[in-house]
């Protein structure tokens, strides 16, 4: 997650991995992103701001990035 935006490091309140292929990260607004595992950071940060932007974080939305050309919001 190094090359992942500041703005999202900054909220990140837990990094849970439970293997290297299924990291999630829950922010402090209460929200989740389903991460996936550690490859592709740079797409997956890319559609995750975009993301973000159309659907605002709240407690409960989970992003799933894990595969970045399917992601989806729930």
């Amino acid at each position: 997650m190094e090359e992942a935006p500041d703005s999202l490091i900054a909220q990140i309140q837990l990094i849970d991995a439970a293997d290297t292929d299924d990291i999630t990260v829950e922010l402090g607004d209460g929200s989740v992103v389903e991460w996936g595992d550690a490859r592709d950071t740079a797409s997956k940060s890319a559609v995750l701001r975009v993301l973000m932007r159309e659907h605002p974080p709240e407690a409960g939305r989970v992003y799933d990035v894990g595969t970045p050309d399917l992601a989806i919001v729930r």
